[in-house]
């Protein structure tokens, strides 16, 4: 997972802010865990940046609504 994400790739929200090495540990948590993306739409992408939302589904049944925006560098997020 590390190699498509750039070394100065940070992953920003409104209660966290990791670098890569944490954002990898994090995701690999959240897969860990069993939780489901669901309703996958791509909203735009070009060289630049890639925007995309789905709703993330935890083993409780709670239901959250994500939408994500990717910036390129170097050909990497």
């Amino acid at each position: 997972m590390e190699e498509w994400l750039h070394e100065d790739f940070m992953y920003i929200k409104e209660t966290a802010l990791m670098d890569r090495e944490e954002h990898v540990k994090n995701l690999e948590k959240e897969f860990a865990s069993k939780q489901a993306i669901n309703q996958n739409e791509l909203l735009h992408e070009d060289d630049d940046m890639m925007a995309f939302k789905h709703v993330v589904t935890q083993k409780t049944g709670k239901k959250f609504r994500v939408m994500q925006i990717q910036l390129y560098k170097d050909g990497k997020v």
